[in-house]
């Protein structure tokens, strides 16, 4: 059963197959064999080529993809074993050898550096999002400020006008300078742990192998990152309530809450609001930041065609010198997979078999060509009014 699948498929007679050679039996079973080779590779190449260049492919289209491709090559390949040596046809399929083992070995190249693709598509991505939300962050930030020095002045002439102390009050103006050194230390402070986090995350990306999880590492570094934020937002608020605490303190003794400090009350409590909506939202715009570094992979997938890709896999493999050596040999070996049945062809032997077809034809040609004499001389008697038959004893039967 499996004997005659092998004989079918390279396009042989199986009686034809019965009465050769031991030799040509060999042969014809390893050309049967070896074309399962550029058959099964050019199927997987199919599948992989169909998911990178449609996205949410489904798997059966995916299949249909690859086995269009398995057919396509297996014709070109019957087609060359079963027409005459000639070097016309070798050049050509040759060609198309380098053609697929390049277009094999690139698509190769992106699966193989799927990671190194992926990380550097991560990184230009990130530093995009950052330079924008940086950008709004600082603007929406320096408007936070500002809104919050108002609020704190206008709740300090408020206090002022309740407790009576708007007078000169030096001891407590060193002291919230002291607090505002103190909130502007403890920003440096939180600001290097940020710095150290990033640190430790990239070389921990670094060194992530092959059977590493990027996953895991990402979700390590939010959750240091959000414990940092979490901590600063805490030392600064205690040092914000120091801060107010230390505005209503002091004075002459002499209070107040007329109209003047209604008045001025109700101007604090409208800044007060104000800040807090820009703190609001400037904390919107840092989420929506991580947000979206945290979904880039998500639409690393959906946006990043294999053009895009190719190109960054050729950045990746002139920058690192073994990966032009990686690039090179999965060229060569998928030119080898390609060629390796076209070359047991032309450097394989003559067998019996192939002797005696030759033999055979030779005999054909020669009374071909004894038959074409003979018209030949039938015609030209005719010429000189020989009206007698024509002789068909050396025509082929």
């Amino acid at each position: 059963m499996i004997t005659k699948y092998l004989v079918s498929i390279v396009g042989e007679e199986y009686s034809q197959y019965l009465i050769s050679d031991a030799a040509t039996k060999k042969r014809i079973k390893l050309f049967a064999k070896l074309i399962h080779i550029p058959m099964i590779l050019w199927f997987v190449l199919g599948y992989f080529l169909t998911q990178q260049l449609f996205y949410d492919v489904s798997v059966g289209m995916a299949v249909f993809a690859g086995l269009v491709c398995s057919l396509f090559i297996y014709l070109i390949d019957l087609a060359i074993l079963n027409f005459p040596k000639n070097i016309w046809a070798t050049l050509f399929r040759v060609a198309l050898g380098f053609v697929f083992a390049a277009l094999g070995a690139l698509l190769a190249d992106v699966f193989i550096f799927e990671k190194d693709i992926n990380e550097y598509l991560k990184d230009n991505k990130q530093a995009e999002i950052q330079t924008l939300s940086n950008s709004k962050i600082s603007q929406l930030g320096k408007v936070t400020s500002k809104s919050k020095v108002d609020w704190l002045s206008a709740q300090k002439q408020s206090s002022c006008e309740a407790d009576g102390s708007c007078g000169s009050n030096k001891s407590k103006q060193k002291k919230l300078q002291l607090l505002q050194t103190e909130k502007l230390d403890e920003r440096k402070h939180f600001s290097s742990k940020r710095a150290e986090n990033n640190l430790r995350y990239k070389q921990a990306t670094k060194l992530c192998g092959l059977f590493c999880s990027q996953a895991e590492i990402d979700k390590k570094y939010e959750s240091s990152l959000n414990k940092i934020d979490n901590n600063e937002i805490n030392a600064i608020n205690k040092i914000e309530q120091k801060i107010e605490v230390a505005n209503r303190s002091g004075g002459s003794g002499q209070k107040g809450t007329g109209k003047i400090y209604k008045a001025k009350q109700k101007h604090a409590d409208e800044l007060k609001t104000k800040y807090e909506e820009n703190t609001a939202n400037l904390e919107r715009l840092r989420l929506s930041e991580k947000e979206s570094i945290s979904n880039i992979y998500f639409d690393i997938d959906q946006n990043s065609g294999l053009i895009n890709r190719i190109k960054i896999l050729h950045k990746i493999v002139w920058e690192e010198g073994i990966s032009i050596i990686f690039s090179i040999m999965f060229f060569t070996v998928f030119l080898i997979f390609e060629l390796v049945l076209i070359l047991f062809k032309l450097l394989g032997r003559e067998t019996v078999s192939d002797r005696l077809a030759a033999h055979h034809e030779r005999i054909a040609i020669a009374k071909i060509r004894i038959a074409e004499m003979e018209l030949r001389q039938f015609e030209e008697a005719r010429k000189l009014g020989y009206q007698g038959p024509l002789n068909t004893e050396g025509l082929p039967q």
